[in-house]
């Protein structure tokens, strides 16, 4: 099924590399992807192949690649950009993106604290490491990143009736706010009260009239979706709560954070 988290584009980056949309525009229809089109075709693909083997055939998946094709369009091996010649990888360089300057960061007590483990969730289908602090540091590397200039992605919730994307903004009700822990957040996990529903991309922090904390967070539904250009604000409380996990570069990470988790070294 669909599903992915966000070490799965830098996976691709790092392995295949990155071109510009102009050269890779794929099939659309006013300027946009029929993506649940092509979701339902690669299901159909996979259904009928799973009705032909009861066991996982990896030559299978060359049937995927006509749809793929059809919907994305073939994949170029060089182009030129600003009239220069490049190859997916040498684009990627050519940006200065280095997959391994970005890490992901979660906060579960279930593991050790400042070690790295394969985070628990479907998504996670690469297996790819998470490293692991408690949720007063994780939110303290969020708030870093922004105040050094980088933005981040979040991976969390957005289940919750107080997640409000029409109106611009998430919170936790009032009952609950300040009064997050981490057995509260390990509770909401387990329960899977938290799940890993929605990435999103925080580009600046804000404060409200009560100096409360909020993360301004560009969503990916179009900037028609609410009255806010698509842009909504997340406030620390529910980020404490319903963090998944975040992909940060690594110079944000404070040192003596860095320190615990051996980056130093």
């Amino acid at each position: 099924d669909e599903g992915g988290q966000a070490h799965d584009i830098f996976n691709v980056v790092s392995e295949f590399g990155i071109v510009p949309d102009k050269v890779f525009p794929g099939n659309r229809i006013n300027d946009k992807f029929q993506h649940n089109v092509l979701v339902n075709e690669l299901k159909d693909v996979v259904k009928k192949a799973n009705e032909w083997n009861k066991k996982f055939d990896a030559s299978e998946t060359a049937s995927l690649d006509p749809v793929l094709k059809e919907h994305l369009g073939e994949l170029p091996n060089d182009f030129e950009h600003n009239g220069e010649k490049y190859t997916p990888e040498t684009f990627r360089d050519f940006l200065g993106i280095n997959p391994d300057d970005y890490i992901e960061i979660t906060s579960y007590n279930h593991h050790p604290f400042y070690k790295s483990f394969d985070l628990e969730l479907p998504d996670n289908w690469s297996h790819s490491p998470y490293y692991n602090l408690p949720i007063d540091e994780l939110v303290q590397v969020m708030i870093n990143s922004v105040e050094k200039g980088y933005t981040f992605c979040w991976d969390g919730d957005t289940s919750e009736r107080t997640f409000q994307h029409k109106k611009a903004k998430a919170d936790l009700p009032k009952k609950e706010i300040g009064k997050v822990t981490q057995e509260l957040r390990q509770e909401t996990f387990f329960s899977r009260k938290t799940t890993d529903d929605h990435l999103m991309h925080i580009i600046g922090i804000a404060k409200d009239e009560d100096g409360r904390l909020f993360f301004n967070t560009k969503n990916s539904w179009g900037a028609e979706s609410n009255n806010n250009g698509g842009y909504l604000y997340i406030s620390e409380d529910y980020v404490r709560l319903k963090t998944i996990a975040i992909i940060v570069h690594r110079d944000v990470i404070p040192d003596e954070i860095a320190e615990k988790l051996n980056f130093n070294d």
